[in-house]
């Protein structure tokens, strides 16, 4: 929601193959290709400061990584992103 601007999309998919899988995405600002290799890191942060303390992705990271999935991002800056959650069916049982 913070990336994208008034006319801002957010769609919201699932489903279930051989895994479970939900992806996000948005049309917002994107990510800068040098910063996805940072963005699961603790503490880092692209918001000026006192606005964010960079732990949202890396505490959801965490917690997805404990629950026997994964997260994945694609991203173009200036054109959006997408991340997708995916977990083996037989870890959610």
């Amino acid at each position: 929601v913070q990336a994208c601007d008034s006319r801002g999309e957010i769609i919201i998919k699932g489903g279930h193959d051989e895994h479970i899988w939900i992806a996000i995405e948005d049309n917002g600002s994107g990510i800068a290709k040098a910063d996805l290799v940072k963005i699961f890191d603790p503490f880092f942060t692209t918001k000026p400061p006192g606005k964010g303390t960079g732990l949202g992705l890396a505490v959801c990271q965490r917690i997805i990584i404990e629950a026997g999935g994964t997260i994945e991002v694609e991203s173009l800056s200036g054109e959006g992103s997408v991340f997708q959650l995916v977990f083996e069916k037989n870890m959610l049982i």
